[in-house]
């Protein structure tokens, strides 16, 4: 089921009145993957229902969801819940984030700009994808470790809007073939990742692009929301 939403906020009530109801044990409430609705996660979740953020564009809104997530865990388990029917999943797009980023480059114009094309979206995937490893290794976090042996699933990444990349060298390889080239090469280490990502920051901001406000633009647009704009699911992390 979806939330309503107004204004990319979930409509005041809605997502703790459909906690309500009685749903199948596989149906999860749907939120929208913006600050909105990572705020409203606590009300399903409370009540004993799963829910799946649609659609989330950065590392840093993941890990907001991650920690919303780990809290209303750590009160269901207080109030005696049974933790695995909670598992819950967040929709995480590429192929948008790369095209209004792409577009802003294009728009800078020159061989630096056309350098970064393509790159945004997977270096936010892979930095989505270490933070859920950091945060729900048990063997780092002794809360984490108490809420999986009562039988919690770690806040599940999907991969969607899937589609062919625009890098700068002209190929056009998948967000997929990619995302699972990483899985099975050597990882990067948290460092070098950081790294990476603050380069690739900085230059945008050379050219007079703010990520912040291109994620927050798609949050709230056509592919942000809970019904998430046209996806193509290619995997999970």
């Amino acid at each position: 089921m979806n939330v309503s939403t107004v204004r990319g906020r979930p409509a005041a009530g809605t997502a703790v009145a459909a906690a309500r109801r009685v749903y199948d044990a596989h149906q999860a409430v749907a939120l929208p993957a913006n600050a909105a609705g990572v705020a409203a996660m606590e009300g399903p979740l409370g009540r004993g229902l799963p829910v799946h953020l649609a659609t989330c564009f950065s590392a840093r809104r993941y890990e907001q969801a991650a920690a919303a997530y780990l809290e209303a865990l750590t009160r269901a388990r207080a109030d005696g819940r049974d933790l695995a029917p909670l598992a819950s999943t967040v929709a995480f797009g590429l192929r948008p984030l790369d095209i209004r980023i792409d577009a802003l480059l294009d728009r800078a114009g020159g061989e630096e700009a056309k350098a970064l094309r393509g790159t945004a979206a997977l270096l936010a995937a892979r930095l989505a994808r270490r933070a859920s490893a950091r945060i729900f290794d048990p063997a780092a976090s002794p809360a984490w470790q108490a809420l999986a042996a009562a039988g919690a699933r770690p806040l599940r990444l999907v991969w969607t809007q899937l589609g062919d990349r625009a890098p700068a060298d002209g190929t056009r390889p998948d967000y997929a073939a990619e995302l699972a080239r990483t899985d099975t090469g050597p990882a990067r280490s948290d460092r070098g990742l950081a790294a990476q990502a603050q380069h690739l920051e900085a230059c945008l901001r050379w050219f007079g692009i703010r990520p912040e406000e291109v994620v927050r633009d798609l949050e709230d647009g056509p592919y942000g929301g809970p019904y998430g704009g046209p996806q193509s699911a290619g995997g999970v992390s």
